[in-house]
Order: C-alpha cells, then structure tokens, then sequence
C-alpha cells in the first residue's frame, strides 16, 4: 500500500465547482473541467476559474468538452457551443441555443454535436 500516493483537493485548494459534467485535457498538459459554476482549468495544483482574452464572454454552463487533434477545446453548453484554441474564442450561432449534450471528432475531423432544442 505504501506505493500508491493520494491527492485530494478541497474548498481550500480552490476547489468549489460545484457539479462537474465534463473533463477533457489539452496538449499543453490542462485538464479543463466545465461545471456548475463554470470552465476551470487546473494545473495539478490549483483551479482556477477560466476567463478569455478581455472583450471575450466566457461560455455559460459548460456542460460538454472535447479536444480535437489539432488541441482546440470545444465547449458544449446549455445554451449554444463555442471553441478555444487557445488564442480566440469561437461561437457557433448555427447551433442556435441547442443544449450540447455530447461532442465527437471523427476521423475526418470534422466536430460534431449532439444536444437538445
């Protein structure tokens, strides 16, 4: 048993997300996870809540995350889908307010979204 090591992170690491729905991890090494609360982005010691470049909204309710190949960060919503690669931040308006339930690259490429009206 000695050989195994646990962590755990409490309200006092940061940790308050509330209910956690998705978790996917980028190439530079993030797990991003999108919750109740919103997108955190943790890097092994902290989370930290993830706000992008100013003039930028953040995605509201983040329910769905998926990181293609190319290391972009899709982010299915209750209301709508948006994309992150790591410089700008992308909407989707074709996806109206669809509440994205689930994402998938296939092998192709192409992204796609699974949700309800």
């Amino acid at each position: 048993m000695n050989q195994y090591a646990h962590t755990s992170w409490t309200a006092r690491d940061g940790y308050s997300l509330g209910a956690v729905f998705a978790m996917a991890q980028t190439p530079d090494g993030y797990l991003w996870l999108g919750s109740e609360f919103g997108l955190f982005r943790f890097d092994g010691v902290r989370f930290v809540p993830w706000q992008p470049p100013a003039g930028q909204q953040p995605p509201n309710k983040p329910y769905s995350l998926l990181v293609t190949r190319d290391g972009t960060l899709w982010i299915g919503t209750f209301a709508g889908l948006v994309s992150w690669n790591g410089a700008e931040l992308t909407r989707y308006p074709e996806a109206g307010e669809l509440f994205v339930t689930s994402l998938l690259e296939d092998r192709e490429g192409t992204v796609w979204a699974g949700g309800i009206l």
